[in-house]
């Protein structure tokens, strides 16, 4: 990590998270063996003013990863770019185009990872749902508030394709219960096609899911989710399941199981920036990231289906 100099509070501060990401006794990820993903949406990151400190230690929390999934990235990357700064040169970012209206609420969806562990392999775009013809034109019929984004990358011999999407919000339950249920037919879609880049396909993000009835929509077309990953609260205020890492995997033997929260700030916490208990989230976030820990060596179980095919 690449702090540079800090005060002497921010540095009290940021050992005092160093504390707590120890505490939390994370698994290292090994070289050509094993990563550790995330998923973390960070409140309006680029839109409001954070103090210094504040970026400081989101990069601390980004930094124990391999790649995250980043939620809630705002058109301005000024502070992306300064949080990439303290990460060092050994990380970068892919991230999406802005949606541009008051359903799209301007954000971004991006990947940041460590080139160490996990390379970028050159697909990138945002999520188009199924068109039909109309006239002389093709047409979507519907779509997503914000489309979903998707990257592929490479660790070890695992190669993947990651999704990422925040799906509607709003009063509407029915709505949103049905844009979840077209997320999860868009990529089983996807997962489907013939020409597809990879089959492996990891879904990150937040998806707004408040009932029973989200959560099975999400999960209706056989995506799998860590076990470790089942019935948590992820929000800041600890009510909500809204945050997922979802995977389909062609090697059933990458995803552990391990995985979890990192409930490593709360509202106790604003006195770090000078702010008031409502207004800690603006700093940090109204949620919590989650990790997932994935196999990257998958020699072995290629060379078993192999066998098994013939």
């Amino acid at each position: 990590m690449f702090h540079g100099d800090l005060d002497v509070a921010s540095a009290k501060v940021l050992r005092e998270l160093q504390d707590r990401i120890k505490a939390l006794n994370l698994p290292s990820s090994e070289l050509d063996e094993s990563i550790l993903v995330a998923s973390w949406n960070i409140r309006a990151f680029g839109q409001g003013k954070r103090t210094p400190l504040a970026l400081h230690l989101i990069a601390e929390i980004i930094g124990q990863f391999d790649l995250v999934s980043v939620v809630e990235l705002r058109e301005n990357l000024g502070d992306l770019s300064t949080v990439l700064k303290y990460l060092g040169p050994y990380w970068s970012v892919v991230y999406s185009d802005v949606t541009e209206d008051y359903g799209g609420n301007w954000e971004r969806l991006a990947f940041v990872y460590d080139k160490r562990a996990v390379q970028f392999s050159g697909l990138a775009g945002s999520g188009i749902p199924p068109r039909k013809r109309v006239g002389e034109e093709y047409i979507g019929a519907e779509s997503f508030w914000r489309p979903p984004y998707s990257a592929a990358f490479c660790s070890g011999s695992f190669d993947f394709v990651a999704i990422a999407a925040h799906l509607r919000w709003g009063d509407s339950q029915t709505a949103r219960l049905d844009e979840i249920r077209r997320f999860a037919e868009w990529v089983d879609f996807k997962m489907r096609r013939n020409k597809t880049v990879d089959t492996d396909i990891i879904v990150f993000g937040d998806f707004n899911t408040e009932t029973p009835e989200m959560h099975a929509a999400l999960l209706s077309k056989g995506f799998k989710m860590p076990t470790a990953l089942v019935d948590i609260k992820t929000t800041l205020a600890q009510q909500q399941h809204y945050d997922h890492i979802l995977h389909n995997p062609e090697f059933l033997k990458s995803f552990t199981n391990e995985g979890g929260v990192c409930k490593l700030f709360s509202e106790d916490d604003a006195h770090w920036f000078g702010v008031s208990r409502a207004n800690l989230s603006f700093q940090l976030s109204d949620h919590f990231p989650i990790w997932a820990k994935v196999m990257v060596d998958t020699d072995a179980e290629k060379l078993d289906q192999l066998i098994r095919g013939n």
